[in-house]
């Protein structure tokens, strides 16, 4: 578990160093709860955050969009991570923000992405965390 901890650090670290803004969003953000939703995934199957926090040792929410250029760079860190510790209980969902189902598919299928990704088409659940710029990671 330290290590899922550890390596979930670094990349939070690394990315935060990067400085690169490609999203704008404003709105409170609590620090003490993580707002529960549901959203759909890709394939159309729907994802409670609530029940995949209980199922799971740790939770990694990602804030991203297909459009920015350092949440591309970011995915090939995500799929190693994924790899590598999923089977001890981190879980990873990319929450693609205001897009369209066939443009964030095309992608998953392009990058070969495997973590789950969620379709957050009204931006309601990025404004709900208060995300300022993506990507934007939240360790639950």
């Amino acid at each position: 578990m330290r290590r899922i901890l550890s390596s979930i650090y670094i990349l939070l670290f690394l990315v935060s160093l990067t400085g690169i803004s490609c999203a704008q969003r404003e709105g409170p953000v609590s620090v003490n709860k993580a707002p529960d939703f549901t959203l759909e995934d890709i394939n159309g199957q729907k994802v409670t955050l609530s029940a995949e926090v209980s199922a799971n040792k740790a939770t990694l929410l990602v804030f991203w969009a297909t459009w920015c250029p350092a949440c591309r760079n970011e995915i090939p860190a995500l799929k190693k991570m994924d790899a590598d510790y999923k089977a001890k209980g981190l879980k990873i969902l990319a929450i693609d923000i205001g897009e369209s189902k066939a443009r964030v598919g095309a992608l998953i299928k392009q990058q070969g992405i495997e973590y789950d990704v969620l379709l957050d088409t009204d931006n309601s659940i990025a404004e709900s965390y208060g995300i300022r710029s993506i990507p934007a990671n939240i360790l639950l």
